[in-house]
């Protein structure tokens, strides 16, 4: 049989399709450490900016001020990334730089003047791990083996579930990866653990498992009210997600997937995940009386990505299932930089969060299905509408609320450089009836460099 295809799930430049003049493609930036390049540190950057008009939820203040619209610049990601490939055997990878910061969110202060609530973001870590393979990707003849395993420990993202919860940041199909996973700056680190992984692949399934000493919380449930994050035990949480290569085969490389390969690569993969913690939330179901819950989430998700015809064209689809048990009505809502806080004056019907905020995650089960088509290459800047559903049932309300989103890519040099436009459009939830009374719009307009 002729050899399989390997497609590269690594989001170095290399991996990217290249541009129609070839005097451009921008290859990888890598200083190589010895002579043969065996040894070497290959560095990334990107920086993404987005433009917002919101519709706020009602009942928002923004600096203090009740609006119903707000426009604004902000700072999604500016990161850079280094992997240090030491020998065939072992890396280390650290992967640090700015989030989500706004006129009047991201800063370290929560005042005004010099140190503003939205100045000096904190700069910090978001993945730091030492890997070491103990079945590597060429055996000593220098054939490449048909199994391997990597061990790795530290603040890492090597998670579970699904694909959509270890997307990269930078080939996305629509603007960013949403929605955004359920324990999501609770018990992580924006998506990351600390802990040991082990991840690899046999034949044409790929694997990755994890365990993690979750970040600690401490919220206090009130009385017969719903789960909250507090995991007082300590208990250790464990992932995995595993999922079969029909067509080319991906490399796991680094832990995050690429969404959106615009069809220079033909992929057809289904996966399986799950992640459980012991004792992560707790309720009060009468006064003095507390009880634990575990967290587990399980996944299923497919991805098509596979060019059509000979022009250029390709076609994007991802769908994904998700159940969660998270504790008897556990809800989270969540606004992506949100602008806004609730107004405590505010006597009208209002949604259960302010801002642009929406039920993103809780006790329950949920869908995503992102499609898109890449436009025939006809053109310098190449053009691929999309558009999204997330569809999300939880125990803590009344009603499913769906989630659409619409819009375009306009890519210029593929992922390295693009301009993303989205439109979302939210369900809003009576924080009394929970039951949909409105919804809500915003309108994000994206710039991305990426090197």
């Amino acid at each position: 049989m002729p050899p399989r295809a390997i497609a590269q799930d690594r989001v170095e430049l290399s991996d990217m399709p290249p541009i129609n003049n070839k005097e451009n493609d921008v290859k990888e930036l890598r200083v190589n450490l010895n002579n043969t390049g065996s040894q070497y540190v290959r560095f990334m950057f990107w920086s993404q900016i987005w433009g917002r008009s919101i519709e706020n939820n009602p009942g928002t203040l923004v600096n203090n001020s009740a609006e119903r619209y707000t426009t604004d610049i902000v700072l999604r990601r500016t990161r850079g990334l280094a992997m240090f490939n030491l020998s065939p055997r072992y890396r280390m990878l650290i992967h640090a730089g700015v989030n989500n910061q706004s006129f009047n969110t991201g800063g370290l202060g929560n005042g005004t003047g010099a140190n503003g609530a939205g100045k000096r973001p904190q700069f910090y870590i978001h993945d730091v791990y030492n890997e070491f393979s103990l079945v590597p990707e060429k055996n000593s003849r220098g054939e490449n083996n048909e199994f391997t395993m990597v061990l790795g420990a530290g603040l890492h993202a090597w998670n579970g579930v699904s694909r959509l919860y270890n997307s990269t940041a930078v080939a996305t199909l629509t603007l960013d990866a949403m929605p955004a996973p359920a324990i999501i700056d609770q018990t992580d680190q924006f998506g990351r653990q600390l802990g040991i992984f082990l991840q690899g692949r046999w034949s044409d399934v790929a694997y990755r498992f994890a365990a993690n000493k979750p970040f600690a919380t401490n919220l206090q449930p009130t009385v017969g009210g719903e789960a909250v994050d507090n995991n007082r035990d300590g208990n250790l949480s464990y992932s995995g997600y595993v999922t079969y290569n029909f067509l080319d085969r991906e490399v796991q490389e680094y832990p995050v997937f690429v969404q959106n390969y615009l069809g220079s690569k033909r992929i057809f993969n289904i996966g399986a995940g799950f992640y459980n913690a012991a004792n992560a939330t707790i309720t009060q179901p009468i006064e003095g009386n507390f009880q634990n819950h575990p967290i587990t989430i399980l996944g299923l998700d497919m991805l098509l990505d596979l060019p059509v015809g000979q022009n250029g064209s390709a076609v994007t689809t991802y769908i994904s299932y998700i159940n969660s048990k998270m504790g008897p009505n556990y809800l989270r809502n969540f606004g992506m930089i949100n602008p806004g806080v609730g107004d405590p004056n505010y006597t009208g019907q209002r949604e259960i969060g302010f801002g642009n905020s929406q039920t993103f995650a809780g006790t329950g089960d949920s869908w995503y299905i992102q499609a898109g088509y890449l436009l025939p290459n006809l053109f310098p800047i190449r053009l691929q509408p999309f558009t999204s559903i997330y569809s999300r049932n939880f125990e803590a309300v009344n009603e499913r609320g769906n989630t659409y989103q619409a819009g375009m890519n306009f890519l210029i040099d593929n992922h390295r450089t693009k301009i993303v436009f989205q439109y979302d459009n939210r369900p809003m939830y009576d924080h009394m009836t929970r039951r949909i009374f409105r919804r809500g719009s915003e309108y994000i307009l994206g710039a991305q460099i990426f090197f």
